[in-house]
């Protein structure tokens, strides 16, 4: 089969590799029979012998090279089931390579038929120019086939098959086959084939005329319903939502212009219409919820009016139009009047209000049973609260019944502070008695906390008053002497606790311990001391039943210091002993011989002579169960002295063996030593589980030392064997071949795992993808193998034998499929164990070359030749500016811990010199807010690309409408610029750069300069105001920057004031994911409506973690604010989000672009199966701009429109996009923030 390896590759299970390779050459032999007729039994066997004698190297070769030729040109004469051009000329290439190794008399066996050199060659001949005929036959069946390669297939297209069909018909003999849909036709069935074109297209064109007419009744109808309706202005929402509807429907199905009203309408005439028609119902929807703020029955509040207000602030009040609020009309003038109003009525009612709740929380104090001096406190700042909101307005308050001046509620006042002090007093003596009742007990820690609580109370007494303690009734006086007697009583009994301690630590070592040991005497010799230290004069105690006083346990304690010091000589004693007997047992080596060499002697007496330093006159000591006393160990002593002078004057060694004892010199001890050595590491070597063949290789190295040592006639047993030097070289030799046959075997193993290794990748993917250079990766793992193979080699591979051949073979069918992946720019995919080949398809383009990249834009079928294309490939180790500044980082030194607080106010009264600050920018306190970054004309795009697996490749783009002809790179030397914003207020721009690695990510701050037809760095300045993982940001109206963190989870915040003295990581986090919200989760992208909504994506697959949320853009605290869950896509991954008038758009990997209606609160597809990898959104002049980071191109889509998206540009690894909108009257001064004085 064409694909044998490549089904092997979809095998799920590995087995073990098993390589098998002859030892010996009885078994080479037997390896190459079995190989040979496993292989292929159309290879003949080489015969190393001819008439003339035995073949030379270089014939055995050319022979086998021949036989491999022939094998391989059989294998592509059998092996295809359709017949191609291409197939023909592999299997004449085979016959010519067959035909070049054979000499004029040479033949050769090709499926079992004999062939001479001139038969070979006249056969290759013959089905080249086949090859050549089917080639043309293909060129004619590929323009054919082209025409019909359409989405959409039509009768035209159709019949002009069938003419190219015909005309392919023309060219082809009898004995031609074409293959078309993979099928071979010859000509009496392309003729069959045509005829069934013909009736297809015939029937095709009746059901295109049919749907035609449909359509253009349909389209009248349309017309005719959108034509029934009145000016848009005076259209209920319902009818508008209807009229939607036609314009959508009539768009989505005309082709050229339908006039409507008399007047022509275009496509384009129709959008337009339609989108203002959706600002109508927009328009109507806010006008709804305006009229529904007062219209729910209850008295309206203050935050009832500024909602009002606000609601209708949004409305867009043309000329004539006319609302109803609170059953009252107002047009536009009048509205503007109304809103004046409104705001200085909610004003005096949020007074009232506040007053009215100060009143209501002190009433809630009356209403509590049991009043503690706390609720009073409390209760007294409540009425203070009051006490200062009185005024003019309110002269008088009435608190739970009771009416109060100014004067009267200052009185109260005083008066429940006094009860609080009193109530204070009266709780604090309360609870001192209750400690004290509890910490009455019999131990002096309890006495003392006792005496503590009655001291206390003492302070809180007042004279002549008395209390009751445990059923007794004391007065201060009486308490004060009470005191005097517990600090006796605390003394006594702390003096008995500390005895009654020591005395159980004694016993406590007299029951555990036989006092054996000089240690174990010492240890209880202190805990003796101890007690006696405690003990008075007079005092007696007892010890395990005996009683003593300070002279008895004065005398125990010096009788037990005596046995101490005696244990301790003795163990002293023991202890040499025992270092002598270790000394002697170490001469003794594992075959019971015993060695004595004069520096172990030396070292022997040294401890015999320590020995008898320490031995006393009438003392002795045992010694490897013989006894000592002074004079003994001393004729001892004189023995060893006279061996110890033999030994060194003659440099001798004793041997002892069989109790037979005989001298050695030091030469032979060192050649036994040695030699036993050496024996001793051969045998360890066959104490391996495992023997590879570098243990073997040792093992001979070993047996050669061996080797080197032996005299003539001399023996030696080595794991149980005797060798002499003859059969010790024998042993050699046979060891070095097995281990050279052990060395190949290992080297195959290696090279078989690394292919199995290579294979498991692709088992363990659920679809794995390969490219040719996966293909070649693969192969060059194969040719290694077939370098170290001989051919009586096997391998197992996945549960598979192969021969040399069969390695052979498996690189040439790589070969075949390399080139084909490459020519045609196709991948092979491995799925659920079904292996198919399918045209490639990008789906980032930056994960191309640059050559692929404009070979893939150049070749598409949208190509616009008169687009720039953007590479994106080159690399800068640094980050550098491409328009002429040299950069400069800042670094501000901060104070820390104003970052911890929520509202961060400023640190400088002037920014560091060296930032280059802008005049007129500077924060000030309550500075009205600037313009929405949404707002106005799109002046400018900044895009982002980079290279995902390639570092140092990120960069920063600008394009100016006023110029689109100029795209200029501002900024080089990112890593994963994932996001970018733009301060249009204070012209900063924000670069999110999000890292390689989590937590190495930063986001920049660079100061611009911005004109109608250029954009560009204000200076070569920059600052880090964060950093982490950040993923992207966005700037509110005021400057103030919000910002994601996909590692960390989060949703932070920086003030402008932070951001404009250049402080790094001056931040608030407002949202992060725990336990008490799980929301957030990875969020990626983020888009702001003023400072006040914060819409955010997941990029999370996890089908329980939601895409799109809303978050509040103020909170008090972390995490203060719920999160709202407003879309979830399951298992699909959202990349970007705008926000666009009512709809926030969001793009997905499944390359949808979707918008959710924040009024409807629906979701709505705008593109579908037209990006492939749609990332990074922004809104600007109604217009969504769509960073296809797939296709390395920018569109822009139309607002609330599912018409096709317009090409702007093409840029390889483009990922996110900011419009920048321009708009007059910039607001330079901005922030609600605090400027020190």
């Amino acid at each position: 089969m064409v694909y044998k390896s490549l089904l092997i590759l979809s095998l799920l299970c590995l087995s073990q590799i098993n390589i098998v390779k002859a030892q010996d050459e009885a078994e080479a032999e037997s390896v190459n029979e079995d190989s040979s007729e496993e292989t292929d039994e159309n290879v003949e066997d080489i015969d190393t012998e001819s008439s003339g004698g035995e073949l030379s190297e270089e014939e055995i070769e050319e022979e086998q090279d021949l036989q491999l030729a022939a094998f391989f040109a059989e294998l592509e004469l059998e092996e295809y089931e359709l017949t191609t051009s291409e197939d023909l000329y592999e299997e004449a290439e085979a016959l010519e390579e067959v035909a070049e190794l054979m000499d004029e008399d040479d033949t050769v066996l090709i499926s079992d038929v004999e062939y001479t050199k001139e038969e070979i060659e006249e056969w290759a001949e013959e089905i080249a120019q086949d090859a050549e005929d089917q080639e043309k036959i293909e060129e004619e069946a590929s323009e054919a086939t082209e025409i019909i390669d359409e989405d959409v297939i039509t009768s035209e297209l159709l019949f002009e098959y069938a003419e190219e069909l015909e005309d392919l018909f023309e060219v082809m003999d009898s004995d031609d086959v074409v293959i078309i849909d993979g099928d071979e036709l010859t000509e009496e069935d392309l003729t069959k084939y045509i005829d069934e074109v013909i009736q297809d297209a015939e029937e095709l064109l009746e059901d295109e005329q049919e749907a035609e007419e449909e359509k253009l009744q349909r389209i009248d109808e349309i017309v005719n319903e959108i034509e029934g309706y009145d000016d848009i202005e005076s259209l209920n929402l319902d009818e508008l939502e209807n009229l939607a509807d036609l314009y959508e429907e009539l768009i989505s199905i005309m082709e050229e212009s339908v006039v409507i009203n008399g007047e022509v309408k275009t496509e384009e005439m129709l959008q337009k219409d339609l989108n203002e028609i959706y600002e109508n119902i927009d328009n109507l929807i806010e006008i709804q919820d305006a009229e529904a703020v007062l219209e729910d029955g209850e008295v309206p509040t203050a935050e009832d009016y500024r909602d009002l207000r606000k609601e209708l602030k949004e409305i867009n009040m043309n000329d004539g139009l006319v609302i109803t609020i609170d059953g009252e009309e107002y047009d536009k003038n009048a509205l503007h009047e109304y809103l004046g109003e409104l705001e200085e009525l909610a004003e005096e009612l949020q007074v009232i209000e506040d007053f009215d709740e100060e009143v209501e929380e002190a009433e809630e104090y009356n209403n509590i049973d049991d009043m503690t001096s706390e609720d009073l406190e409390e209760y007294a700042n409540e009425l203070e609260d009051i006490l200062e909101l009185m005024n003019e307005d309110f002269p008088t308050v009435d608190i739970s019944g009771v009416e109060y001046d100014k004067s009267e509620l200052e009185d109260y006042i005083q008066t429940i502070e006094e009860d609080a002090d009193v109530l204070a007093d009266a709780e604090a003596l309360s609870e001192a008695i209750e400690v004290a009742e509890d910490s009455f007990g019999g131990t002096s820690e309890e006495l003392e906390a006792y005496e503590e609580a009655l001291e206390d109370i003492v302070n809180l007494l007042e004279d002549g008053e008395e209390v009751i303690i445990l059923g007794e009734s004391y007065s201060k006086e009486e308490l004060e002497a009470e005191l005097e007697n517990l600090d006796t009583e605390i003394d006594e009994l702390s003096h008995e606790e500390d005895l009654e301690k020591e005395i159980a630590d004694v016993e406590e070592i007299l029951n555990t311990d036989d006092l054996t040991t000089s240690p174990s005497v010492y240890e209880y010799i202190q805990e003796l001391e101890d007690v006696l230290a405690l003990m008075e004069e007079d005092e007696e105690v007892v010890i395990n039943d005996v009683t003593y006083n300070t002279d008895t346990l004065q005398v125990e304690i010096d009788e037990s210091t005596l046995e101490a010091q005696e244990l301790e000589e003795a163990e002293a004693l023991n202890k040499i002993a025992s270092d002598i007997e270790q000394q002697v047992a170490s001469y003794i080596d594992e075959e019971g011989i015993i060695f004595i060499t004069a520096n172990e002697l030396d070292e022997e007496l040294d401890l015999w002579k320590l020995l008898q330093d320490e031995l006393d006159e009438d003392e002795t000591v045992v010694v490897n169960d013989i006894v000592y006393d002074t004079e003994s160990l001393e004729e001892h002593i004189s023995e060893l002295e006279l061996q110890l002078e033999i030994l060194e004057d003659d440099n001798l060694v004793i041997k002892i063996e069989n109790g037979s004892s005989s001298y050695l010199s030091e030469e032979e001890y060192e050649y036994e030593e040695t030699l036993s050595e050496l024996i001793e590491s051969a045998e360890e070597v066959w104490t391996e589980t495992i023997i590879s063949s570098v243990d073997l290789y040792e093992y001979a190295e070993i047996l050669e030392e061996i080797l080197s040592m032996l005299e003539e006639d001399q023996v030696v047993v080595i794991s149980d064997v005797e060798y002499d030097a003859e059969s010790l070289e024998e042993e050699i030799e046979r060891t070095i071949e097995e281990a050279n046959s052990v060395k190949h075997i290992e080297e195959l193993t290696s090279e078989a795992e690394d292919i199995e290794n290579l294979i498991e990748t692709y088992s363990i993917i659920a679809k794995a993808i390969l490219t040719a250079d996966d293909i070649k990766d693969e192969k060059n793992e194969w040719e290694d193998l077939e370098k170290i193979m001989e051919l009586e080699d096997t391998v197992v591979i996945v549960d598979e034998t192969y021969t040399y051949y069969d390695v052979a073979e498996q690189i040439n069918i790589l070969e075949n499929l390399i080139e084909e992946l490459e020519e045609n720019y196709k991948v092979q995919i491995i799925e659920d164990g079904v292996i198919t080949i399918v045209d490639a398809e990008v789906t980032d383009s930056g994960s191309i070359s640059s050559e692929e990249y404009i070979d893939m834009t150049t070749n598409s079928e949208e190509y616009d030749d008169d687009l720039p294309i953007i590479l994106s490939n080159s690399q800068s180790d640094s980050l550098v500016s491409e328009t002429g500044y040299d950069l400069t980082q800042v670094v501000v030194e901060s104070d820390p811990i104003a970052f911890l607080q929520l509202e961060t106010s400023l640190q400088e009264t002037e920014p560091v010199e060296d930032l280059m600050r802008e005049e007129g920018i500077e924060p000030v306190e309550d500075g009205p807010a600037g313009l929405d970054y949404h707002e106005g004309d799109a002046q400018h795009i900044i895009f982002t690309t980079f290279i995902n697996d390639k570092p140092d490749t990120g960069k920063i783009w600008t394009y100016s409408y006023e110029r689109s002809d100029t795209i200029r790179s501002i900024l080089e030397g990112f890593q994963r610029p994932t996001g970018v914003c733009y301060d249009v207020n204070h012209d900063f721009m924000y670069v999110v750069d999000k890292g390689f690695d989590s937590g190495e990510g930063s986001i920049y701050q660079y100061q611009m300069n911005r004109k109608d037809d250029y954009l560009d760095l204000a200076n070569g300045v920059y600052v880090v105001v964060y950093t982490g993982t950040p993923s992207d940001c966005k700037v509110d109206p005021y400057g103030n920057l919000y910002l994601l963190d996909s590692a960390a989870s989060s949703i932070s915040f920086i003030t402008y004031a932070d951001l404009y003295f250049g402080y790094t990581n001056a931040y608030t986090t407002y949202y992060v994911q725990n336990e008490d919200n799980t929301i957030i989760n990875s969020p990626y992208a983020l888009d702001l409506i003023s400072n006040e909504d914060i819409y955010f994506v997941n990029n999370n697959p996890d089908p329980t973690v939601s895409t799109l949320n809303l978050a509040e853009a103020e909170v008090d605290e972390l995490n203060g604010e719920t999160i709202l869950e407003l879309v979830e896509e399951g298992e699909t991954v959202a990349w970007g989000v705008t926000v666009a008038g009512s709809i926030v758009y969001y793009s997905l990997d499944n390359g949808e672009v979707k918008g959710y209606n924040i009024e409807r609160k629906t979701v709505a597809v705008y593109s579908s199966d037209f990006f492939i990898s749609p990332k990074g959104l922004s809104y600007g002049e109604g217009k969504i701009y769509v960073a296809d980071n797939g296709e390395g191109t920018l569109y822009s889509m139309d607002y609330k429109s599912d018409s096709k998206p317009k090409l702007i540009l093409y840029a390889q690894g483009i990922n996110s996009v900011f419009s920048v909108n321009r708009a007059s009257g910039l607001v330079l001064a901005l922030g609600l923030l605090l400027l020190i004085n």
